[in-house]
């Protein structure tokens, strides 16, 4: 908290004046403006009906953006609050694209939108943003977002908690908490829900009632029905489904009424379980049934192993 609030007042120092650079905002009707507006009243701005009804929302930065409706922002270092929360990028002068940035803390009783529309699921890949902070273009929102639905980033550092689902279309540093769904591009922390939780590369660990799914994976999973991933390297635990096409690390299922089967491609270490199945050699396998099929010997009951 000490680090965020010397943070506020070294960037309200820094841009208390206009900036020199000059920037084209999206949904304005200026052609160009200075980067930051002079003036300390400029820092605090309400949203009521996006640009319609608002106040302040040309300038920039804020310190504080409230929207009892829906209102969106440039550059927030501080908090922004309201039903719906959403972003406003640009364009300088030279051409080269201007992204928002929060740093802080997003309240949405409905939705923290904090990514460009085009981003989908399809998650365009960029560089590490984590490794390359002052290279990167896309946005980044720093520190904590609450929404009752939806929280929606190109890039989060910090923790995302909602009731619906969590997005981090680029990369997320942190935790993502949600009761349906968190989907991330590539994850370093942990992603907690109730429903699913889908990245394409995880370094941390995945905790869902049903589903995990990534297609790299370093760390653990756990769900009580379903894990799956391309590449595995740590822990797998699910009651009923362990899925990788390889596999380095631990399987284990538990079983309880349900019949429990852990599939690997290619496994190096160990399954546990009631069906233990691998395509290629298995250190290890205890199960009812076990199959190695690149073992010295391919199937055996109870225990199977190599040396």
């Amino acid at each position: 908290m000490k680090k965020l609030v010397v943070s506020l007042l070294f960037f309200f120092c820094l841009n208390i004046y206009g900036g020199e650079r000059n920037v084209e905002w999206e949904g304005s009707n200026k052609l160009y403006e200075p980067e930051y507006t002079q003036g300390i009243f400029n820092k605090i701005g309400i949203g009521v009906f996006g640009s319609y009804l608002s106040l302040n929302d040309n300038a920039n930065f804020k310190i504080i953006q409230l929207n009892p409706i829906y209102g969106h922002a440039k550059d927030i270092y501080g908090f922004n609050i309201g039903l719906g929360n959403g972003v406003l990028n640009g364009q300088y002068d030279n051409g080269n694209f201007r992204s928002q940035k929060h740093i802080g803390v997003s309240l949405g009783i409905f939705t923290n939108n904090n990514s460009r529309e085009e981003l989908e699921f399809d998650m365009i890949k960029k560089p590490n943003f984590y490794r390359h902070i002052k290279k990167y273009e896309g946005n980044y929102t720093i520190g904590l977002s609450f929404a009752g639905l939806l929280n929606q980033a190109e890039n989060k550092i910090g923790m995302q908690f909602s009731l619906g689902i969590n997005k981090a279309f680029l990369d997320m540093i942190g935790m993502q908490a949600a009761l349906l769904s968190n989907v991330a591009g590539d994850a370093t922390g942990i992603q907690a829900a109730l429903l699913s939780n889908v990245v394409e590369k995880m370094s941390g660990m995945q905790a869902a009632l049903f589903i995990n799914g990534a297609e790299k994976m370093s760390g653990m999973q756990a769900a009580l029905f379903i894990n799956g991933a391309e590449k595995m390297s740590g822990m797998q635990v699910a009651l009923l489904y362990n899925v990788a096409e390889e596999a380095t690390g631990i399987q284990i299922g538990i079983f309880n009424r349900v019949g429990v089967r852990n599939i690997a491609k290619e496994s190096n270490y160990v399954q546990i379980g009631l069906i233990n199945k691998t395509n290629g050699k298995a250190r290890l396998q205890i199960g009812l049934l076990n199959f190695a099929e690149k073992n010295p010997i391919p199937f055996f009951p109870l225990i199977n192993f190599y040396l």
